[in-house]
């Protein structure tokens, strides 16, 4: 008797166990069927049926945008039928970046020359030339590098005025610029904004810890904005980015080569292997999220 009740309670324990792993195995199947329908839906199915972006409003603002993935996604909104005001600091390039859009897709632009380090004093200059332009869509790419290497937060170059700076361009630009073009979006009960985050957004990221905490900003801001708006025909998308063209690139090969004294900085060089393979170069198609494609 004793034999047959052990018996029994073994018996009991592998069925449990075996309800335990059948139910982690549909778990897992259903996890990963999920993310194939979301990659057929961003790769595929947006391929194939387009968005009309034009229904959005007559003109796209993208800042940050004379180069880099601000130009991306200047030139897309350009090639999808939209008018794009190009907001940067150099001249030079905006109406460089302005005469390719009106030569190639023969779209009208408009470009505004402001530095985004500067803080509230230019969005007056900003709103002015908005003013009149039916605005559907805006992406916040304006960005900028915190340190030229990969150091702890004290050993850095970042003091004083440069923290402001950074903080201005990186963390003040979205809101601010959101509160000009919002309210005439819920008027009109449609809007996209695209904020541009980083993949250094997601989590914490030692040696580059202002650049990470600032992008982490562009996340939350974004996911609230959507839950406050959404339901008013209002699209806020955070896309978190790899890094892209020469960015961290650069600053893992300016760590693996030498350090500060011109010797290899192996303190620093696992982290920023580690940092350098979790952020490879962006293909051109990261610059598009599946709203654009």
């Amino acid at each position: 008797m004793l034999l047959g009740l052990e018996f029994s309670r073994k018996t009991l324990l592998t069925d449990v166990l075996a309800l335990f792993g059948l139910f982690i195995l549909v778990l897992c199947l259903l996890k990963f069927t999920w993310k194939c329908c979301c990659g057929f839906r961003q790769y595929v199915l947006s391929s194939l049926c387009q968005a009309d972006l034009r229904a959005y409003g007559q003109w796209a603002v993208v800042t940050g945008a004379s180069s880099g993935i601000g130009k991306a996604y200047a030139t897309e909104l350009a090639r999808r039928g939209l008018d794009v005001v190009l907001i940067g600091r150099s001249s030079k390039r905006l109406q460089k970046v302005a005469e390719e859009i009106e030569n190639k897709y023969g779209q009208q632009t408009h470009t505004i020359k402001v530095d985004f380090t500067e803080g509230g004093s230019i969005y007056s200059t900003i709103a002015k030339e908005l003013h009149d332009l039916q605005i559907g869509i805006l992406v916040n790419n304006v960005g900028m590098i915190c340190n030229d290497h990969f150091a702890y937060f004290l050993e850095t170059s970042i003091r004083g005025q440069k923290i402001t700076e950074i903080i201005n361009c990186n963390i003040l630009s979205v809101p601010q610029m959101t509160r000009l073009v919002l309210p005439p979006m819920v008027l009109r009960g449609r809007g996209l904004i695209i904020n541009i985050s980083s993949e250094m957004g997601l989590r914490p990221h030692p040696l580059v810890a202002l650049y990470s905490a600032t992008k982490t900003f562009s996340i939350h801001f974004s996911q609230c904005l959507h839950a406050e708006y959404k339901s008013v025909g209002i699209t806020v998308q955070v896309t978190c980015q790899y890094a892209s063209e020469k960015t961290f690139v650069d600053i893992f090969h300016a760590n693996s080569s030498t350090g500060e004294k011109g010797r290899p900085n192996r303190r620093l060089l696992p982290i920023a292997v580690y940092v350098n393979l979790r952020t490879p170069t962006a293909s051109p198609r990261l610059a598009k999220p599946d709203l654009l494609h």
